[in-house]
């Protein structure tokens, strides 16, 4: 049989006498046809009395042999497209069988149909809208991440057998619960910086299946709760490190099986959906638009309460006091774009008007 073996960097073909049987079952069969014809035609010239056919009987044998063979060779031969695999189906015990890209021999009993020929370009899933994981420190991250995957040369079998919105479905789940736990363990600032350390570690989770240990001690000495968290996040940064370290540790051990022709061992998802992972990338992470829009009001809220003192202090320069209530209310008519603004945002924040935005500017800033 043809046959290769699983690689994560595509197939490792097997040695060229894989093919013995193919090619010797077409051999024969080719003298056996050769035999066929020269037999009938030279029992033709013969009950003909055709001396002169007869003389050169082997060489007409010869030609009709070529012709039949012109013939039957289509159903001895394969030709498989580039970045293409063939699955061939047995007529008789109903068996599967993959043939990589080129020009292969086979069976004239092994089914070939149009809808055969498995694609093996890179599929691409990306959630464009982001999805929502709470920090550490309670704040609403929006990441926007991806993955990329092929059928795995020599495991088509399985790959075929599973639909793509379930492929996509489980490296989903995997990446996003992942996701989930890290941020949980982390602040939002922190994080943000961190973005290479997280992808790095979701690209080790698929690839090796390695639990990442987060676990942390119910009590960690510390005055105030702002330093046990900082000293929180050093122990999980520090874990994260230790993790890469052993990522890369286990890609080494793999690249050195490859270069042995070892068949390296498979994720879990790969041997059973028969794909293979090729990247997962976290394209962005911010923080996700209903904080950004607090952000943005507690801003808009402090240019006005400027433009408030200082409207209060060119009063009180012009000899005439004005209340609190006062320069607030001349800031916003002379900050009315900005107070449209945080109108707004409160609005879509807490769902309530002008009256919100009152409340929201003195949360901000408590009178001393």
């Amino acid at each position: 049989m043809a046959t290769t073996t699983v690689s994560k960097d595509g197939p490792v073909n097997l040695f060229r006498w894989e093919k013995a049987p193919e090619i010797t079952f077409l051999l024969s069969f080719s003298v056996v046809v050769y035999l066929v014809i020269n037999l009938l035609l030279g029992l033709v010239f013969n009950e003909l009395g055709m001396m002169l056919f007869q003389k050169y009987n082997s060489w007409f044998s010869f030609g009709f042999w070529l012709l039949a063979v012109s013939h039957f060779l289509p159903y001895f031969l394969v030709s498989v497209p580039e970045v293409t695999s063939l699955i061939t189906v047995n007529l008789f015990g109903g068996e599967l069988k993959e043939y990589p890209t080129g020009i292969h021999f086979k069976y004239p009993w092994e089914q070939t149909k149009s809808g055969n020929y498995i694609n093996l370009r890179i599929f691409a899933k990306e959630f464009e809208k982001g999805e929502t994981y709470p920090a550490l420190d309670g704040v609403m991250l929006h990441v926007v991440w991806s993955f990329q995957y092929r059928g795995m040369k020599g495991n088509i079998g399985k790959y075929i057998a599973v639909d793509k919105t379930v492929i996509d479905r489980g490296l989903h789940d995997i990446g996003s619960s992942f996701l989930a736990q890290i941020i949980a363990n982390l602040t939002a600032e922190t994080a943000r910086k961190n973005i290479k350390r997280i992808e790095g570690c979701m690209k080790g989770h698929y690839e090796h299946e390695l639990s990442l240990d987060l676990q942390m001690p119910a009590t960690l000495p510390g005055g105030t709760e702002e330093e046990v968290r900082k000293k929180r996040e050093k122990l999980v940064i520090k874990k994260i490190d230790e993790y890469l370290k052993s990522i890369n540790a286990l890609d080494k051990e793999r690249r050195e099986a490859l270069e042995r022709h070892e068949d390296p061992k498979l994720a879990s998802y790969e041997e059973k959906y028969g794909i293979d992972l090729i990247l997962v990338a976290i394209s962005d992470v911010d923080y996700d638009p209903v904080f950004q829009q607090a952000l943005s009001a507690r801003e808009t809220a402090k240019k006005i309460k400027e433009t408030a003192k200082t409207l209060q202090e060119k009063g009180a320069d012009g000899g005439k006091p004005i209340t609190d209530a006062e320069a607030m209310e001349a800031a916003l008519v002379v900050n009315k774009n900005t107070t449209k603004t945080i109108q707004h945002n409160v609005q879509e924040i807490r769902g309530e008007g002008m009256n919100a935005v009152a409340n929201f500017l003195t949360s901000l800033f408590p009178k001393k």
